[in-house]
Parts: C-alpha cells; sequence; structure tokens
C-alpha cells in the first residue's frame, strides 16, 4: 500500500511539475502577445495622428497665407478676409491637438509620445486665433485648455512646464518637470 501511495504521490508531483511548466509557457506566450498588442495599439494612435496632422497641413498647403496665423503670431482680427477660414481652420488644428495630448495622457509609458507636447505648446503659444477659440469654447478642448493656463502663468513666471499637466480625473504623465526658460 506504501508503494502505491508513494507511487502516487510521485505522479503527482511529476503532474504538478508540468502543469507548472506548462502555465510558465502559456505566461510568456501571453506577455509576448500583450507586447505585441501594445505595439499595435501604439502604431494605430501614431497612424491617427499623423492622418489628423496631414490632412490638417492640406489645408494650409492650398492656402500658405493663413499660415502665419499658426505659427508666426499674427492675430485675426474681426474684419479680417481670412476671419471664417482661420477659424474654422482652427477648429481643425484644435481637435488635432486635443487628440495628441489626450494620446500622450492614456499612454504615459510610451517613451516617443513624451516630447509629442511640444507642437500643440508651440502651436498654442503662437497661434491667437487658437487662444481665442480654446478660451471661448473650454469644454471643446480641455487639454488644451489646461495648457492655455500653463502657458499663460509660465509667461507670468519666466518658466517653462513640460509636459501639460492631464485635466482632472485623468491620468497623471510621470514625467512632469519645471524648467527655468534661459534669458
Amino acid at each position: 500500500m506504501d508503494i502505491i501511495n508513494a507511487s502516487f504521490a510521485g505522479v503527482t508531483l511529476i503532474l504538478v511539475v508540468i502543469s507548472v511548466l506548462f502555465t510558465a509557457r502559456q505566461t510568456r506566450e501571453l506577455a509576448k502577445q500583450t507586447r505585441i498588442s501594445n505595439s499595435v495599439g501604439i502604431a494605430t494612435v501614431v497612424l491617427g495622428f499623423n492622418q489628423l496632422t496631414q490632412g490638417s497641413y492640406d489645408l494650409i498647403l492650398r492656402r500658405p497665407e493663413l499660415r502665419p496665423y499658426f505659427f508666426d503670431n499674427r492675430p485675426c482680427r474681426e474684419n479680417d478676409p481670412n476671419r471664417a477660414e482661420v477659424l474654422l481652420l482652427a477648429e481643425v488644428f484644435g481637435d488635432v491637438l486635443e487628440y495628441e495630448l489626450s494620446a500622450v495622457d492614456i499612454m504615459p509609458e510610451v517613451p516617443m509620445f513624451t516630447q509629442w507636447h511640444n507642437w500643440p505648446r508651440n502651436m498654442v503659444r503662437y497661434s491667437p486665433v487658437l487662444r481665442e477659440l480654446i478660451d471661448r469654447f473650454p469644454d471643446y478642448w480641455p487639454t488644451l485648455r489646461i495648457l492655455l493656463m500653463q502657458i499663460r502663468e509660465e509667461e507670468l513666471a519666466g518658466t517653462v512646464t513640460m509636459p501639460v499637466k492631464p485635466a482632472p480625473g485623468r491620468y497623471a504623465h510621470p514625467l512632469r518637470a519645471a524648467l527655468t526658460r534661459p534669458r
């Protein structure tokens, strides 16, 4: 009887070891599939952003005289003959920039996204019409609203904060740091 129990215990031990090894292999394969899935997700975000960006730049390529309103700090006055087009393009850029900052917010661990805040920051800083729309419709672009508030605080304090602080209730970006702007 002891031989049967010992044999049964030995077989059970062998089966447990095989089960543990099989579980370890499944776990390794699951981790591999997760990395692949994450890479596909990141590529999808990048592709979406690039398509949105290209679409907005196509509008400027057709009308290059509108570029200074977004990159050269040119104001767009109420009587400006380009005002309707500039406002529409500012809305398009607002959506693109909000998408970009939202992507950074939900995937802060992706190293390539850590610098994505630079383009929205520069566009908001150098586009009076974009700032005007963000002020007029703050709920349309909540992350851009936060960015604009940061830029205004920085201008008053003479500092630069990188990256954008997330909207309340959103994911916190781990790479926030205050940098003093050189004078």
